[in-house]
């Protein structure tokens, strides 16, 4: 198997000096903080391009090289056994634990967390005939379904509540159809190609973009969520607003949800909450009825026919809530509507999203064919 080292490399955030992989230890540090007495296994390198180093920096594994080099499916699993937490090994290799390197999270914590679709990759399943791969992906649904556990479901909810910071919020969400993706599924018809879809709810081609209007939505989040708050708590009696983590519907495991937040009152019960902050008007609404990409329509109604609607009725969906609350906000005015659950949308939507799961995602998720092929359109020999 070709890998890119690139995607291996970890960014440092705090200096310490380098040492030799035989010579650390990889027990959590309060566990046996001094203790450097352990061997970690040595994993076979064929130097192509240039010099491959190991090196260990404040906790932290970065891998210097030239280029590329050709590791196999054992080399995979010896390398995530030194290190289980690299967001790549954990999209490549099967079978490992979703263990984070938070010290404060205890050992009850991470035996209940919730193993990641990822970990569902079978090496052996690369040269299964197809029929026999899609006995399998019927097989490994049944098992998600019933394997799948409500107080698994709610640590994993309350461990990623920091959602884009948080790395287990990204790993579960591969091979996961999310509410940012299910307008696309909804739309697919028997004749569009899977592959760009499919990559996209894999996570192959994700990157940190740094562009204008997704940091400023980043940015001014919280001062929604708080001009929300202090709205709604003087409209509805014993109000209250957390955050929320990444939801997960227990009997349809494929299907997952990042509300900006989880909202409670006397009056109403409970429900949601989607926050946007359009970059395009951030200063004000003026000319926005104009704007046939704009999510409302000229009443300042959602559109049942956008996107962020059918993000905000998965959301209800998994979360088991009646309604959403929708608050747009700009710095000249806000928003606010409130979206009601309506399962006949999602009657079609899920059905493709399901069939979508079983016929590709999960296929992909056993063999990697589609990771295979990718790396190597990238890498002709």
């Amino acid at each position: 198997m070709y890998i890119d080292i690139l995607q291996l490399e970890r960014h440092v955030k705090k200096e310490g000096r380098t040492s030799p992989l035989s010579k650390i230890n990889f027990s959590r540090p309060k566990q046996n903080a001094e203790s450097l007495t352990s061997v970690a296994p040595k994993v076979s390198k064929r130097d192509l391009t240039g010099k491959v180093d190991f090196m260990l920096i404040g906790m932290k594994l970065t891998i210097v090289f030239n280029k590329i080099f050709i590791i196999n499916d054992q080399d995979l699993m010896q390398l995530k056994s030194v290190f289980p937490t690299a967001a790549i090994l954990t999209s490549v290799v099967g079978g490992g634990s979703s263990e984070t390197d938070t010290a404060s999270e205890t050992e009850e914590e991470m035996l209940s967390l919730l193993e990641p679709l990822t970990s569902l990759y079978d090496p052996t399943a690369k040269t299964l005939p197809p029929e026999d791969v899609q006995q399998r992906c019927i097989g490994l649904m049944h098992s998600l379904q019933i394997s799948t556990t409500a107080e698994a479901l709610a640590q994993l909810e309350l461990v990623t509540r920091e959602q884009a910071k948080c790395q287990d919020w990204h790993v579960h969400r591969m091979g996961r159809v999310t509410g940012s993706v299910l307008h696309r599924v909804a739309s697919l018809q028997d004749n569009t190609p899977r592959l760009k879809i499919v990559e996209k709810i894999m996570q192959y081609n994700r990157k940190d973009l740094d562009l204008p209007a997704l940091n400023w939505g980043r940015d001014m989040e919280e001062t929604a969520r708080k001009a929300y708050n202090t709205a709604m708590e003087q409209m509805h009696t014993g109000f209250t607003l957390t955050h929320a983590g990444l939801h997960i519907k227990k009997e349809s495991p494929f299907l997952g949800a990042s509300p900006d937040g989880l909202v409670s009152c006397t009056c109403c019960g409970s429900g949601v909450l989607e926050v946007k902050c359009p970059y395009k008007y951030r200063e004000g609404l003026l000319g926005c009825h104009d704007d046939p990409s704009f999510c409302m329509d000229a009443a300042l109604e959602l559109k049942h026919t956008h996107p962020y609607y059918y993000q905000v009725q998965l959301q209800m969906y998994v979360c088991g809530v009646q309604f959403c609350d929708f608050f747009l906000w700009t710095k000249a005015e806000t928003v606010y509507r409130r979206i009601t659950f309506d399962k006949n949308v999602l009657e079609m939507p899920l059905k493709k999203a399901e069939q979508l799961f079983i016929d590709h995602i999960l296929p992909e998720l056993l063999t990697r064919h589609l990771l295979l092929v990718q790396t190597f359109a990238f890498y002709p020999w």
